[in-house]
């Protein structure tokens, strides 16, 4: 984790790995709305309201006081520090939660009530889930909190791109119930001037999520939920995780003046 190629937490190699591991869901999430929307020409209307409320919040409110550029830019921002911080966060929350759980590992763990019984549920679809980016997070020889906050800090920023999948998937929809020439050429024209700059930018995001994800791993038998605790708090605050933001925010601030360009 520390021994970068540079300056940056994300590098060729993470980008890719982010892209293989999230590029496909968000596109299946996309896929979905469009058919949703499609299928039944009403959903649209009344999801993406809330849904664009959702992604907004909580910059909407700035609308009457910032100019609109900034309200995109702020809400394209919040959805890059989601994609790459909420994550870790989650993993030391959990962490601090866990740190002095009496059990250790997963096969010394036993549930006694519903409410155990539920949450140890849960914690193995987050680990099932976390596994197919992080694979070493299915070894039941570490310790059970650590592997599941790192589950969760692997798996939150294709939350952030998946909402944003969806309402452009609703979004195609809508167009596409207009006509399907007219309709392609409406998100066309709404999406080329700044989707390639703001698209990288959110993968660049997540894949500092990634890489904090993969910090956050036990690998031995001492990497407890404590360890991963002071990880945690050590990686996030990282100059490097300064440094690799700047460039995101950078980014969007340009895909933020294209996308107010193409709206006027």
């Amino acid at each position: 984790m520390e021994s970068s190629e540079g300056p940056f937490l994300w590098d060729a190699a993470s980008v890719w790995r982010c892209a293989r591991a999230f590029g496909g869901a968000v596109l299946v999430v996309f896929v979905l709305g469009v058919v949703a929307g499609v299928c039944l020409p009403g959903l649209p209307s009344h999801v993406l309201g809330a849904l664009i409320a959702l992604n907004l919040w909580p910059t909407a409110y700035l609308a009457h006081l910032a100019p609109l550029y900034f309200l995109i830019l702020l809400a394209n921002t919040k959805s890059a520090l989601i994609a790459a911080l909420i994550g870790p966060l989650g993993a030391w929350v959990n962490a601090r939660a866990n740190a002095d759980y009496p059990s250790a590992h997963e096969a010394t763990y036993h549930p006694r009530g519903a409410i155990d019984r539920m949450t140890l549920a849960l914690t193995r679809v987050v680990l099932r889930v976390g596994s197919r980016v992080l694979p070493d997070l299915g070894d039941d020889r570490r310790d059970l909190a650590a592997r599941t906050g790192a589950a969760l800090a692997a798996v939150t920023p294709f939350l952030a791109l998946g909402v944003n999948a969806l309402v452009l998937g609703l979004w195609m929809a809508e167009a596409l119930l207009e006509g399907w020439v007219s309709g392609l050429g409406r998100m066309g024209l709404l999406l080329l001037p700044h989707a390639p700059v703001e698209l990288p930018a959110l993968l660049l995001a997540s894949a500092v999520g990634l890489r904090l994800a993969e910090g956050l791993m036990p690998r031995t038998p001492d990497h407890t939920a404590a360890w991963q605790r002071s990880e945690a708090r050590r990686l996030i605050t990282a100059d490097r995780v300064a440094q690799s933001l700047g460039v995101v925010v950078g980014l969007l601030a340009i895909a933020a003046a294209l996308e107010l360009y193409g709206m006027v």
